[in-house]
């Protein structure tokens, strides 16, 4: 997907997009996605609410400049790319089969308040692409 923002998301803004159902005002309960907050972007595999998280992929992200945002998911590891540069990997927890229950998700976009927001960032997403290829 290509993405782009108005500015660095303030503190209780979030984003989250990616493979997932959303839900008004929570965090997705199961899906991978990529989250952007205050502290920075980091990629997410999420199994019946139980979070597995990268380390920050980018403290910072340029203004008004498109950028290209990929999740690559195999049944035992998930990877986030940017750019065409790996930002991180997460192998499947032990426990886990597959990287998120639901097998068929859809792409999903949202941005929630975790509290009061002074200001904001615009963000917009264009060009998702998704390919499911089977072994």
């Amino acid at each position: 997907m290509i993405g782009q923002l108005s500015a660095m998301p303030p503190s209780n803004q979030i984003f989250e997009c990616g493979l997932f159902w959303g839900t008004a005002g929570v965090a997705p309960a199961d899906g991978v996605f990529f989250r952007l907050t205050a502290a920075g972007l980091v990629g997410v595999m999420s199994y019946s609410g139980a979070e597995t998280v990268t380390g920050v992929m980018a403290a910072t992200l340029p203004a008004n400049s498109n950028a290209k945002y990929t999740i690559i998911v195999a049944q035992s590891a998930v990877e986030f790319w940017l750019d065409g540069v790996l930002g991180g990997d997460l192998d499947v927890p032990v426990g886990q089969a597959v990287p998120y229950q639901t097998l068929n998700l859809p792409w999903c976009a949202q941005m929630r308040n975790a509290g009061t927001v002074v200001g904001g960032a615009t963000v917009k997403m264009g060009t998702v692409h998704i390919t499911q290829n089977d072994l």
